[in-house]
């Protein structure tokens, strides 16, 4: 994969100083090989780490004709595109991505974006039109981020690139900044800095006599159901693209890795992984992120937070998985953010997790790990629960207290069910937002927006769809850039187009039936995945021993919060008295009752403010 950047430039002729000053920002210790182009006020830039066989063959930025090319990519349906752009087969091992992308787009226009599937992010200058035409992969998996102003438009993987411009004046985004903690997801791509956006997923952007236009092109909510003769089918078809989903992915170069939990997304992913590398006598190396004190008490019942016994559950049911043990003890809790922000330039969105996320990344480089596999987006795609049916009361199906709970689900709308879960963000007691800064920019109204947002998604689709919404393009981005930091390509098969797709057409009812849930990948997975893991309806705790962490780390924390007060940008953001309170309170006794607001309120606080820390 690559890292790409660029400028088209309206009053200077040489952008040469630009693309210098954005490549030492974002150049990354160890690549295979960088580029510039540049002619007079367009220049663009790339910075290449080789990842599949075909890239060996890249020479970026590339020119074809009077069409300039810098992409990050990998390509899933080269076989199919090949075929489609009539290329010869002699050459079909070789020709590398960029050159199929200046193709489909010669070919398509910018419908090219149909055709193509995988990883990827381009931009491709057309001298003879003087335009800029910029793409981004269906579901986000790189990372791609843009300023416009009357002078110029710049665009790069890392936001450090966009950051590296003297003469922008870089601004907090503070409504952006409140979502992170209000739990409000940004609006048309913006960011937590003021006039810099990300190109969301799905998205494709024109720049065009100096304005921009953006379009969407991928509506997956839009899918229809598709209808088979049996339920078999169904999973016939569902393995055979999940394990060609997996198969893509693992044409990358160099040894492979995998995060495994106890659950049935990454378990799946490791396992479906783990049996193809068998054939090659490969054996796959496993990660497992897990806490360093009891938390049997700080969980739920129909949570775990220790996850070794379903990972290694799994791992000894595979046979080919070596397991590794993250027990987050290089990085403090308050370490984890930092490493972050350096990393991100932006504070983490879930801070309790930053420390054993950068240890696992950190572990797997020292492994050698080139491509780590991730089943993040799982949820909305494999492993997807099913609506609730309305079958409240057939007979045996539920015990008298289940029936109730389920009439009283069936008998309240969706909305109000879900208005009563977040009342607490609608009046800000569990946020560490200062009240006056609530009132200042309204935030009431914008949570309001949120909740009114999440109302409008009421089929099967739909809802699946709101977890896979343009707003939430950034994970693409972040683990893009965590890739980057570590030396490594880091992918998700539950993200793929084609997978995903089928997901969303199997007719809801197939993946629940009466009280059993999730039951496309439960069904898959029979002989693949232990019956422990496979059959477990419970669902794993990140960070369970958080408020363990925050008591060890009490000083520290402290004496952030009073430093803190000093700062007049920090003061004016967050409620440091609550913090201080929290912080005091779990130093005594930590306790399961007040753990939302260690993480949500103390951490993310903590977050922000250490973000904020380089405006002072």
């Amino acid at each position: 994969m690559s890292l790409i950047f660029g400028i088209v430039h309206h009053k200077e002729n040489n952008v040469l100083k630009y693309l210098e000053q954005m490549e030492t920002a974002i150049l990354p210790d160890q690549y295979d090989q960088k580029g510039r182009y540049i002619n007079q006020q367009i220049g663009l830039g790339n910075i290449l780490r080789f990842n599949t066989p075909e890239s060996l063959f890249e020479k970026l930025p590339a020119t074809f004709g009077r069409k300039v090319i810098t992409s990050s990519s990998r390509l899933d349906n080269r076989e199919e595109l090949n075929r489609l752009l009539a290329i010869p087969r002699e050459i079909q091992l070789e020709i590398p991505d960029s050159i199929l992308f200046l193709k489909a787009y010669e070919k398509w226009g910018e419908g090219c974006v149909q055709y193509i599937e995988g990883d990827w992010a381009f931009a491709i200058w057309e001298e003879e039109k003087e335009e800029l035409f910029i793409a981004r992969d269906h579901f986000g998996n790189t990372g791609l981020y843009f300023h416009h102003s009357e002078s110029y438009f710049v665009f790069s993987s890392d936001l450090k690139g966009i950051l590296s411009f003297k003469d922008l004046s870089i601004k907090v985004n503070e409504l952006c900044l409140a979502g992170i903690l209000i739990i409000r997801n940004p609006d048309n791509g913006e960011t937590v800095y003021d006039n810099i956006y990300e190109l969301q997923r799905g998205h494709t952007l024109t720049l065009k006599d100096g304005r921009i236009t953006k379009k969407r092109y991928w509506f997956p909510e839009k899918t229809k159901e598709i209808h088979y003769t049996s339920k078999q089918e169904y999973l016939d078809h569902f393995i055979d693209l999940y394990q060609n989903a997996v198969n893509s992915r693992l044409r990358n170069i160099g040894k492979i890795g995998t995060t495994l939990s106890g659950g049935l997304d990454s378990g799946s992913v490791s396992v479906l992984a783990s049996k193809e590398l068998a054939k090659k006598q490969i054996r796959l190396q496993a990660y497992t992120a897990v806490p360093s004190h009891d938390v049997t008490n700080f969980v739920n019942a129909n949570r775990f937070g220790d996850e070794t016994f379903f990972a290694e559950s799994t791992a000894k049911f595979s046979g080919n998985i070596d397991l590794t043990l993250i027990k987050g003890e290089r990085l403090s809790i308050i370490d984890g953010i930092k490493r972050h922000i350096e990393i991100h330039s932006a504070p983490p969105t879930t801070a309790s997790n930053a420390f054993w996320i950068n240890e696992l990344l950190e572990t797997a480089r020292e492994d050698g790990v080139k491509t780590l596999f991730t089943g993040q987006a799982g949820n909305a795609t494999i492993s997807w629960k099913g609506l609730s049916q309305n079958k409240i009361f057939e007979s045996g199906s539920t015990s008298t207290t289940e029936m109730i709970k389920n009439t009283i689900k069936f008998l309240i709308p969706p909305i109000l069910i879900s208005w009563l879960q977040n009342k607490s963000r609608t009046t800000f007691e569990y946020t560490a937002v200062n009240p006056l800064l609530v009132k200042k920019l309204n935030l009431k109204h914008y949570v309001d927006q949120e909740k009114d947002f999440q109302s409008t998604f009421k089929t099967a689709v739909e809802q699946r769809f709101q977890m896979m919404h343009p707003k939430r393009s950034g994970i693409g981005s972040i683990w893009q850039a965590n890739g980057y930091y570590y030396g490594m390509n880091i992918v998700d098969p539950t993200r793929d187009k084609k997978l995903t797709e089928f997901c969303l057409a199997i007719p809801d009812h197939f993946y629940r039936e009466k009280t059993e849930d999730r039951l496309i990948i439960r069904e898959s997975m029979i002989g693949l995945l232990p019956e422990n893991v496979r059959l477990n309806k419970r669902t794993g705790k990140q960070s369970a021993n958080s408020q363990f962490l925050i008591q060890e780390n009490h000083k520290n924390i402290m004496d952030i919060l009073c430093k803190f007060e000093k700062s007049e940008v920090i003061s004016h953001f967050l409620d440091l008295e609550k913090m201080k309170n929290i912080a005091l309170k779990n130093a005594e006794n930590p306790d399961i009752r007040f753990k939302q607001e260690c993480d949500n309120i103390l951490m993310k606080g903590i977050a922000i403010g250490l973000f904020l820390e380089q405006f002072n």
